[in-house]
């Protein structure tokens, strides 16, 4: 089963000082590559990572080693991700909370599974699609 990835853990484990930063060691170390995961989420922990006082660059490592993959297009996926955003408007989520879900949708990785680090937006999301509940930890990622 493929695991997708959130800005929230890809932060947590670049940031030895973030709360959830051996959580996040721990879910690395122990999840197979490749993780799956998409440009907004890239472009949201850049952004958190610059802002934090970090390299960016560090995080397009690991899209360079395999370790993530990028596997959607949203070009490709535009009227499916829009469709999100109309059927959910009540929930507060960014492009990259409901690419993930739209990637969790094409893809095996359900974005509730209890080995997937997912945000409090995604799930709330999610829920409605997915029977599955979001782990503990996930709330305190958000």
């Amino acid at each position: 089963m493929a695991v997708l990835l959130d800005t929230g853990p890809w932060v947590a484990l670049m940031s030895r000082s973030d709360s959830h930063h051996n959580w996040a060691l721990e879910q690395f170390r122990r999840l197979p590559p490749p993780l799956l995961s998409c440009e907004p989420v890239v472009a949201e922990t850049c952004f958190l990572l610059a802002r934090a006082g970090f390299d960016p660059a560090v995080a397009l490592q690991f899209i360079e080693r395999g370790v993530v993959q990028l596997p959607f297009v949203l070009e490709e996926q535009i009227q499916a991700v829009s469709g999100l955003f109309k059927r959910y408007q009540n929930v507060p989520a960014s492009l990259a909370d409901a690419s993930l879900v739209r990637l969790a949708e094409i893809s095996d990785a359900p974005p509730c599974s209890p080995s997937i680090a997912i945000s409090t937006s995604i799930a709330a999301m999610a829920a409605r699609s997915f029977p599955l509940s979001p782990p503990d930890s996930a709330e305190k990622l958000a």
